[in-house]
């Protein structure tokens, strides 16, 4: 969050300036937000694992704006017909990792009880681009932000 402020006494003007400068400044920061939100999502979708491609398919990126803030996001939504509601649960595990063991019961003739391991390495597809990006984005809002608010 930016933060100023500025104590004036009796200059109208600059109130006045003060006070249209957020939309002023929402109007050059969208642009900018969106191309590194572009940037960012093509970076996401290159160090995504690609094995059977749908990881990709559910891929988005989306700027968001209200009254008082720009966001620019890239969400993994969850597989078409999934039981987990908005949540991307093999997404985590290859972002994440995973090192895990639990029962698995097979019922039949006979019932069958085994433990299953699974162990996935983090692949870091979103973090690390983020990472990456974090230096460029902040330069870029700065630059913005400062020729915005000189006089």
């Amino acid at each position: 969050m930016i933060e100023f402020k500025i104590d004036v006494k009796g200059d109208r003007a600059l109130l006045a300036r003060l006070d249209g400068l957020p939309d002023e400044v929402q109007a050059k920061l969208r642009p900018v937000i969106g191309a590194l939100t572009t940037r960012l999502l093509e970076s996401v979708r290159a160090a995504e694992p690609t094995r059977t491609g749908t990881l990709r398919s559910v891929t988005r990126a989306s700027v968001v704006s209200g009254k008082d803030y720009i966001r620019g996001r890239i969400r993994i939504s969850a597989r078409p017909g999934s039981k987990n509601g908005a949540h991307n649960v093999a997404a985590a595990a290859l972002e994440y990792g995973v090192h895990s063991a639990f029962t698995v019961r097979l019922r039949g003739r006979r019932m069958t009880i085994y433990t299953r391991r699974v162990s996935i390495s983090a692949r870091r597809f979103l973090r690390d681009p983020f990472a990456r990006m974090k230096p460029i984005a902040e330069a870029a809002i700065a630059r913005v932000l400062s020729e915005k608010l000189e006089p």
